[in-house]
């Protein structure tokens, strides 16, 4: 009987570290946004064209941010901001020291592009989506690799 009870208990614990640092949920698309992306830009592209010299002039030329990162913080609303905790809130606390840990970092730019690929790696759409509609007025996700 113990040992059954302790298979019980050694298989809850499994699912549960599976469950906060492996598990992803799944997307509706067939394919991800950047491979969407991708087609789009290699369709409109002259096939002359060097894109690895293109794609780094337009890294170089464009910021993530459409405003400060003071103003960002200054001009969002108190419901938005209740939105975006609470859907992190249902995060793994794994993943909320990663998107804590990217806040701190020096780069601004870098670390904001981190914390929105962990965001879209694993909440679900519909989430992703809420995040991204509160945040577009201020962020280009059109730069965000």
């Amino acid at each position: 009987m113990k040992n059954l009870l302790r298979l019980l208990m050694l298989i809850s614990l499994g699912v549960t570290i599976y469950t906060i640092a492996v598990w992803e949920p799944k997307r509706s698309s067939n394919y991800s946004v950047e491979e969407k992306s991708k087609e789009i830009f290699n369709d409109n592209v002259d096939n002359s064209v060097n894109i690895d010299n293109l794609n780094t002039k337009v890294n170089e030329s464009k910021s993530i941010f459409k405003v400060s990162k003071e103003t960002m913080e200054s001009s969002m609303t108190e419901e938005n901001i209740n939105k975006v905790q609470a859907i992190i809130k249902n995060m793994s606390e794994v993943d909320i020291d990663k998107i804590r840990k990217e806040e701190k970092d020096e780069d601004k730019e870098r670390g904001t592009e981190e914390i929105f690929k962990i965001l879209n790696k694993r909440l679900s759409s519909k989430d992703y989506k809420t995040i991204r509609s509160i945040y577009d007025p201020y962020i280009n996700f059109a730069n965000i690799q």
